[in-house]
């Protein structure tokens, strides 16, 4: 299938820009215990399992997109389960912003551990239990290409799928509610508040909310929203391969995205990303102008 080879050309370099953005936000949460806050592991989380999506385009330039059903299922039954682990890490992430948003003492005061360890236990058991279900059901079908809405069997995937776009939708309505809170806050803060640099600090937190809701409507969002309808309309499965190949590409655009979100939106972020590439450059001058200081207090993502 031509669209496929087309797809996976130019799924390349969003996976190689993906990839770098992920390795640097896993390696900088290991490296600076001032990001190994709850929003920061999480998205952290989110990063090692999005590590699998280079498997995809490769196998489609490979030309090993067409197999079995069975035998797709067993060459990709990883990057499935850590592609809904990711969905659930999401999931929490937005869980974790909106009450940081709601209720920033209540925030301060919870425990990160027992937060981080319900994420993780229900990304398990999620992501097990489809799993599981996938080896149950799968069949001997010929497939094109191999990809996970295809991998699994019919009735699995329309259950699969209804639990991804409930996940999708819920985030968004979270990060629709932190948007508006936040455009609240700040309105409150321009009337009663003559404090310009902390308005301008509220005004920056609002614009980086919208600007993730929009990566995520257009991303994960759209695509689970389109796959859902495409699977109850009687159109074959070739047109079903050539959607989901285009709903992949689309999906890399939020491959990695966190990373390149926080380092144009965040400074505590930032000055830990730029170390890190200087690092990597052995103290060579890198292409940028911000100086590279050093942080002594504990910043959290969306007090920047």
């Amino acid at each position: 299938m031509k669209i496929l080879l087309f797809m996976a050309i130019f799924m390349v370099p969003l996976l190689i820009l993906g990839m770098f953005g992920n390795l640097n936000l896993i390696y900088a949460t290991w490296k600076f215990k001032d990001l190994q806050n709850r929003n920061s592991l999480l998205v952290a989380i989110i990063a090692v399992s999005e590590m699998h999506e280079w498997k995809k385009a490769i196998e489609i330039i490979l030309n090993r997109a067409a197999m079995k059903r069975v035998n797709c299922y067993r060459s990709i039954f990883l990057y499935c389960y850590s592609f809904n682990m990711a969905n659930v890490a999401i999931l929490f992430l937005a869980i974790d912003r909106f009450i940081a948003i709601r209720s920033p003492i209540k925030y301060r005061t919870m425990r990160t551990t027992p937060f981080i360890v319900l994420a993780v236990s229900i990304g398990f058991l999620y992501s097990t239990a489809i799993v599981i279900a996938g080896f149950i059901v799968v069949d001997e079908q010929l497939i094109e290409p191999c990809e996970q809405t295809l991998a699994y069997s019919p009735r699995l995937m329309t259950a699969w799928n209804c639990t991804s776009v409930s996940i999708a939708f819920a985030v968004f309505i979270l990060n629709v509610i932190d948007y508006y809170l936040l455009r609240n806050a700040g309105k409150q803060r321009e009337l009663y508040e003559s404090d310009d640099a902390a308005y301008s600090r509220q005004n920056q937190l609002t614009n980086s909310m919208l600007i993730t809701m929009v990566a995520d409507c257009s991303t994960s969002l759209l695509s689970s929203f389109v796959l859902f309808i495409v699977n109850l309309l009687p159109v074959s499965t070739e047109t079903i391969a050539n959607i989901s190949a285009v709903l992949c590409f689309l999906l890399l655009f939020n491959y990695g995205n966190n990373y390149y979100i926080l380092f144009w939106r965040c400074r505590a972020y930032r000055t830990k990303f730029l170390a890190v590439l200087q690092a990597m450059h052995c103290n060579e001058k890198v292409g940028v102008t911000e100086k590279i200081t050093t942080v002594t207090k504990t910043y959290k993502w969306f007090h920047q």
